[in-house]
């Protein structure tokens, strides 16, 4: 397997004595593009290191580092995998100087930031970083039925070891598409074969290893799921489980008058957004499967 390209950067932003917050943006003469500060990692470097390395040189700020917001994935022009790790900071001094890399910067509100950024995927990673700012506490919950793994009544070895169908993989491809676009921390499956190689290749693709979890696994009840979701707390993570578990704890949330929006459905390969505040479910919304 052909291993990403690495990188990591930087969401920097400066409070201001009212009370309101910028963020840098950068341009890039080479790509005449708006975009986060980042780069790619040196040989021995760890992910924090290259982005606090990245940012200082494309800058010349001095920056303090707060929190990790997530890495997210992508395909370059050239057809090769690109995963980019970003962590929130704090700018406490300096001066731009322009340079071979960067030529111009610009400090903005988060919305006119969103706006201004020419990539799409980086846009999810400002509004990441500009909710935490709001509320420390908040997180996002991407929980996902894994993909088409054939008919149960066809498979006649342990359930658990039932592998993704052709369809389900042509899913799961399209559905690392849609994730490597969301910053992510953490990665948590149940341990069917099907549910982890629903989320393996999201992965391998951002470099987050899939952690095994028996709340997930079939049966599991709604109280389990919703635990899992207090424990992550505000780290965006993507969740894989199966019907009966989604469907449980859905209908939970809908009990509970969570608001919901889209459909009440929980499609193989399909995705419930949940926004979440002190660990607790406050809104959700169905991305049905791609």
């Amino acid at each position: 397997m052909v291993q990403p390209i690495l990188a990591a950067g930087g969401v920097v932003y400066r409070q201001k004595k009212s009370g309101d917050v910028e963020f840098l943006l950068v341009h890039r003469p080479r790509y005449q593009d708006w975009t986060l500060p980042k780069g790619k990692l040196d040989d021995g470097e760890t992910f924090k290191a290259a982005a606090e390395r990245e940012v200082a040189e494309e800058t010349s700020f001095k920056i303090v580092t707060e929190k990790k917001i997530g890495t997210i994935g992508y395909v370059t022009p050239n057809g090769n995998d690109k995963m980019v790790r970003f962590w929130l900071m704090r700018t406490v001094g300096g001066k731009f100087k322009a340079n071979d890399e960067v030529d111009q910067i610009r400090w903005l509100p988060s919305l006119e930031a969103y706006r201004a950024l020419s990539y799409l995927r980086e846009r999810t990673v400002l509004e990441r970083a500009n909710r935490y700012l709001a509320d420390p506490t908040s997180g996002r919950i991407y929980l996902v039925r894994h993909a088409y793994a054939g008919k149960r009544s066809n498979w006649t070895k342990d359930d658990r070891v039932r592998p993704l169908s052709k369809a389900g993989r042509k899913q799961v491809s399209l559905l690392t598409d849609v994730l490597s676009e969301e910053p992510v921390v953490r990665i948590l499956s149940s341990d069917y074969k099907r549910c982890h190689n629903t989320v393996a290749p999201l992965g391998n693709l951002l470099q987050i290893d899939v952690e095994p979890e028996s709340s997930l696994a079939e049966g599991a009840s709604a109280d389990e799921v919703l635990k899992t979701i207090r424990e992550l707390a505000h780290r965006p993570s993507v969740l894989c489980s199966h019907g009966d578990v989604i469907g449980a704890t859905i209908g939970r949330l809908h009990a509970e008058g969570i608001p919901l929006s889209g459909e009440m459905r929980w499609d193989k390969g399909s995705i419930w957004l949940l926004q979440t505040s002190r660990g607790r479910v406050v809104t959700g919304r169905y991305l049905p499967a791609v």
